[in-house]
């Protein structure tokens, strides 16, 4: 019997009985539908209206009162097409499970609401289990490989104690899984604690998350995740915070391959270890730890990049290897890292060419302790190996090899030119996405810049600046007001750092339909 019937049943009988308040859990019809009250199971399966039913259940387990035990929402095998997403709000321990070896397949069907985003949304709860399932997108990235927005998976808001193991996602065009604060949260900074995200797949996706949507929210604190396998990677595995206080993250033993942009991008956290990661034919930076200091996501800069250890992971086959940048904010607060040990990788492989690019950076900020020993480095296209910005202070370095010799505190080996303008981007490429969206990626060539530059031309000659992002940006979303009048325009990126600025880089052509008057 679905709960719809269910439902009608119950308010007869509660109107009957003359209940002012009924629990539908522990009513004396709960037999007659898909509720063990005695194992505490609610079970769904794909028949009939499955996906109101799920959401049914999700509802009541939310609202029922014995919080203090636990409830299970098994899943039985099968397809489930889903229109709506599963949602709630304030679920307390509450199990939701399939059987992996026979999964329920949660599945955007051509009717969900992309209004919605997410095919599973929980918010404000508390000790949930989500295990077992296989989540499935619509976005199968053939003609591009940017960020389809709408198209994200499970989202845990301002959630604590959480855990998320052994499902698998395919296909998400944005987040397959975003944890973090919830933007709807009344209390602002960071308010997602405790998460466990273990023994998941994830595959041809954008990326996994914990990026919050507004500027008064952060990310997440105390969250693990440990023995994950993403393959098709397109963007990046991203911890980024808008506000400070998100800290204490342990990414362990993951595997990571072919990624698009980046492998792990981590902005703004601190108290974070990384160990025991695998990175494999990643197209640009395998580890990239940076400022996101733009204006238009932050309010004022802090303090971040604090206690960090990088140590024996594994980068193969990769544009680059490890960058840390702690750069200012745009309002002009500087960062001091404290604590940085990088010790022990191994780094194989590495195919960017340019002479100033080193297979460990650090570059645009000075760290106060910093540690780097016992990496091996092998067969790094630049023969650059390890960079520190100048002022850095309490450093130990030692046993780093390259191509198997002891690396010598050899200025040639540890040192780029700071005094010289940086390199020009490559790479550039862009594509019209409708809706007067152009969006552009490039290839940052210059660990020593301190902004890039966004221009455009109506003829390919005369260009025109138009946005100013953050150094070692790879990515930008440009609105225009209207259509352009010719059919094509032309976009360049340049980057600038205090002795001056690149050249533009070689151009792309972006298409357009045709329209009457020009705006950029």
């Amino acid at each position: 019997m679905t709960f719809n019937k269910v439902a009608i049943k119950l308010s007869l009988l509660i109107a009957s009985l003359g209940y002012m308040q009924f629990n539908p859990l522990h009513a004396p019809v709960a037999e007659a539908f898909t509720t063990d009250k005695v194992n505490h199971l609610i079970t769904v399966s794909p028949t009939g209206d499955y996906n109101q039913d799920a959401r049914k259940a999700l509802s009541l387990l939310a609202s029922r009162p014995d919080t203090n035990v636990r409830w299970t929402l098994k899943f039985n095998p099968g397809k489930y097409y889903l229109s709506l997403p599963l949602y709630t709000v304030g679920l307390k321990n509450v199990h939701i499970v399939s059987n992996p070896a026979a999964p329920a397949m949660l599945i955007k069907s051509p009717k969900f609401n992309p209004a919605y985003e997410y095919l599973f949304y929980a918010r404000m709860g508390q000790a949930i289990l989500l295990q077992g399932f296989e989540f499935y997108g619509t976005t199968n990235f053939q003609n591009s490989l940017n960020p389809v927005w709408p198209d994200q998976g499970a989202y845990f808001g301002s959630c604590r104690n959480i855990i998320v193991n052994n499902n698998k996602f395919f296909n998400f065009g944005d987040a397959a899984l975003r944890i973090t604060t919830s933007e709807a949260d009344p209390i602002q900074g960071v308010n997602s604690v405790n998460s466990t995200v273990t023994n998941n797949y994830f595959n041809n996706i954008y990326q996994v998350t914990t990026t919050s949507n507004d500027k008064l929210h952060g990310g997440t604190r105390s969250y693990i995740m440990e023995k994950n396998t993403f393959v098709n990677l397109r963007g990046s595995v991203k911890f980024a915070t808008r506000t400070p206080g998100a800290s204490d993250i342990h990414i362990l033993n993951n595997v990571i391959n072919g990624g698009n942009h980046f492998g792990l991008e981590v902005n703004n956290y601190t108290n974070m270890e990384i160990r025991g990661n695998n990175f494999e034919n990643i197209k640009d930076v395998a580890i990239n730890i940076y400022t996101d200091g733009n204006k238009g996501t932050l309010n004022k800069g802090f303090q971040w990049c604090d206690n960090f250890t990088l140590v024996s992971n594994v980068i193969k086959s990769s544009g680059r290897a490890i960058r840390v940048c702690p750069s200012p904010f745009f309002d002009g607060t500087t960062v001091k890292p404290h604590q940085l040990t990088i010790a022990n990788n191994t780094i194989n492989s590495i195919t960017e060419p340019n002479r100033e690019v080193a297979a460990i950076e650090i570059i645009n900020g000075k760290v106060d302790g910093l540690k780097i020993t016992g990496n091996k480095m092998i067969n790094i296209a630049s023969k650059k190996y390890i960079h520190i910005a100048p002022g850095s202070t309490l450093i130990t370095q030692a046993s780093n090899l390259a191509d198997g010799s002891t690396l010598l505190n050899d200025a040639s080996n540890l040192t780029v030119n700071d005094n010289k303008p940086p390199v020009a981007p490559t790479n550039v490429a862009g594509k019209y996405e409708g809706n007067l969206i152009v969006m552009l990626n490039w290839k940052d060539n210059a660990p020593s810049e301190s902004a890039e530059e966004i221009w455009a031309s109506l003829d390919g000659k005369k260009y025109n600046f138009i946005a100013r992002l953050s150094p070692q940006s790879t990515k930008f979303k440009h609105v225009l007001k209207r259509l352009p009048p010719t059919p094509n325009l032309y976009y360049a990126v340049k980057a600038v750092n205090k002795n001056g600025s690149s050249p533009l880089s070689p151009p792309c052509r972006v298409a357009f339909p045709s329209a009457s008057v020009a705006s950029m």
